[in-house]
């Protein structure tokens, strides 16, 4: 693992021990987004292995952006999945 992937790591680790998703088997970091960091994650439950999507924001954004952000989110994905 390079250095700086050491931290993101041990990050999204960290933040996992708060939830009941299991244990962090690997992470891709997506490189395409301009205001957050946002991670592909993947853990293993129980010999499930699952994969979901964290986003570490910036710390200047404030609590409304982040509701606004999830508010439009889920229903796009609603959206997505009867596509």
């Amino acid at each position: 693992m390079e250095p700086g992937q050491t931290a993101h790591y041990n990050e999204i680790a960290e933040v996992l021990t708060h939830y009941d998703l299991g244990e962090l088997l690997q992470f891709s970091q997506n490189t395409m987004g301009y205001n957050n960091t946002n991670f592909g994650i993947q853990t293993e439950k129980m010999g499930e292995r699952k994969d979901y999507f964290f986003r570490r924001y910036k710390a200047d954004i404030l609590p409304d952006e982040i509701i606004f952000d999830y508010e439009n989110l889920f229903p796009l994905k609603s959206w997505a999945k009867d596509r």
